[in-house]
């Protein structure tokens, strides 16, 4: 089968790739041209039952591609039997250039007291990610577009930041909710976790889901992950998100690299990943 030629969209994502196989990998899983036969296209699928993605094994040169079946938000149906029939294939993902900003909620992240300089566990720049998380809320807002706030809190006040009741567990003042937008009380990394969170978003027909928030390695990576196995189209905004320097086999990985290896692995095949600036002029004039 013959790979579907959808380079195009690679370039203006900001992440270099330098192998073609790569390449056109990415472009595939990113929303390139839907693999499969033109009827299928554009079909009605629930989100919940099949996100955009490929529907049968491409070939990448000479060797069979058998790696999307590790990408969870493509459900790939390797095992089904030749009998029953093909669910529909959607039409590519809209990019964040592409959807106006109707249907879409903006998910703000554990932005809380203790990941601030003063606090039990600072980021690293979580001043300057706080402060763009602000413009995107001030959007938002004047758009009259829903907002959903998400506060960690640990079980046990054993644990060394965010225990139970205290001032660093309260949202920072810069991004404190307004009583028209809920707060999420969470207790685990992934944000759908035991919480209200998507009842919420389905509620009012959310279907994207503009993510800022920290840390970028933990609660970051795994509400974007987690919504879009649920099968909502995701846009992390970068620069509105913090990190902190992490160890591994003895050597500081610094918070830089760590925000940057996260970013650009959610933006392999989880998310679109822009700035603030770019998705703020790409969306539509008041």
């Amino acid at each position: 089968m013959a790979v579907v030629d959808a380079l195009r969209g690679v370039s203006g994502l900001g992440l270099p790739v330098a192998d073609p196989q790569q390449r056109q990998l990415r472009a595939l899983v990113l929303g390139g041209n839907a693999i499969g036969d033109a009827e299928q296209i554009g079909q009605t699928v629930d989100r919940r039952q099949l996100c955009t993605g490929i529907d049968q094994h491409a070939q990448l040169g000479d060797c069979a591609f058998y790696a999307h079946c590790q990408f969870s938000p493509f459900y790939c149906r390797c095992g089904q039997s030749s009998k029953r029939p093909c669910a529909a294939i959607l039409a590519p993902t809209p990019t964040s250039e592409e959807t106006p900003m109707a249907k879409q909620a903006l998910i703000v992240v554990d932005i809380q007291n203790d990941y601030f300089p003063q606090g039990k566990w600072p980021l690293v720049g979580a001043d300057a990610a706080a402060d763009n998380a602000v413009k995107l809320l001030q959007a938002f807002r004047e758009a009259g577009h829903p907002v959903v706030h998400i506060r960690h809190e640990f079980t046990s006040s054993d644990a060394p930041f965010f225990t139970p009741g205290s001032d660093g567990a309260k949202l920072h003042p810069k991004v404190l909710n307004r009583s028209d937008e809920p707060v999420v009380l969470k207790h685990f990394v992934n944000s759908f976790r035991e919480t209200e969170l998507q009842s919420i978003l389905d509620q009012q027909g959310i279907e994207s889901l503009v993510v800022v928030g920290s840390m970028s390695h933990m609660c970051i990576d795994g509400i974007t992950r987690a919504a879009a196995d649920l099968g909502y189209n995701v846009t992390v905004i970068h620069d509105a998100c913090a990190s902190r320097d992490l160890e591994f086999n003895g050597q500081v990985v610094p918070a830089a690299q760590v925000h940057a290896a996260f970013m650009s692995a959610l933006g392999f095949a989880y998310a679109s990943v822009v700035s603030t600036a770019e998705f703020l002029a790409a969306q539509p004039s008041a």
